[in-house]
């Protein structure tokens, strides 16, 4: 079924797309640098933050986003905030700054992204 509402859903997947590229590069350089652990986590803390801004792009963009956004946005942090809980209650030993910085890459990239992709199209 063809919505209006498809190609913005395309757009903002390509977005997170960016971020998952860039937390990526990132993790593979630490990797490569620090070592595998810390590229780990950088690569962890760009999922938790990745992952459930993709179901909040999927279930948000539609024609009834408007009245859920509340509920939306809510669910969004409580899946971040589960993956933080679920990723240091498994691996004690994780990193914190690395996952940290994992989560920045992330957060920057999208919004970047987002800023050129809003630019134009509004141009």
């Amino acid at each position: 079924m063809i919505t209006p509402w498809r190609q913005l859903r395309r757009s903002l997947l390509g977005v997170t797309l960016v971020g998952a590229c860039a937390a990526t590069v990132a993790s593979a350089i630490a990797s490569a640098t620090l070592g595998l652990a810390i590229g780990t986590d950088i690569l962890v803390g760009a999922c938790v933050v990745l992952v459930p801004q993709l179901w909040f792009y999927l279930r948000g963009v539609n024609r009834e986003a408007g009245q859920q956004s509340a509920w939306l946005a809510l669910g969004k942090f409580a899946l971040c905030a589960a993956g933080y809980g679920l990723w240091f209650a498994t691996v004690p030993q994780a990193t914190l700054l690395a996952t940290l910085l994992g989560t920045v890459i992330a957060i920057v990239t999208t919004t970047a992204s987002t800023a050129v992709l809003a630019a134009r199209v509004n141009r």
